[in-house]
């Protein structure tokens, strides 16, 4: 999702919040729903996938350590076409493994 589309989502449902307080909707379900709104658009803001330089970024890493993870196997890729993407769920996978030893 684009970072406009994620920006007018947000608005879109921040008003139609706003729109259930003017209706007497009980306090706490608006809070809620704003919470709920705010996880769902940080997901959707998240790519699935992501280019070998954002995901060394994201390690705190080099490029060049991260295509040695890679061709070492400790994170997988995909390939689409002649794209080379890291799924997000790889490096937290990746870090998760840090920690346990």
């Amino acid at each position: 999702m684009s970072e406009s589309t994620a920006t007018a989502a947000r608005r879109t449902l921040e008003q139609e919040i706003s729109s259930l307080e003017k209706r007497s909707i009980p306090f706490g379900l608006c809070d809620a729903l704003r919470e709920g709104m705010e996880t769902t658009t940080d997901v959707l803001d998240r790519p699935l996938l992501l280019r070998v330089p954002a995901a060394a970024e994201l390690l705190g890493v080099s490029r060049s350590t991260m295509y040695e993870l890679i061709a070492a196997g400790a994170i997988q890729t995909v390939h689409i076409g002649r794209a080379c993407r890291v799924p997000r769920a790889e490096v937290e996978q990746y870090v998760e493994q840090l920690r346990r030893g």
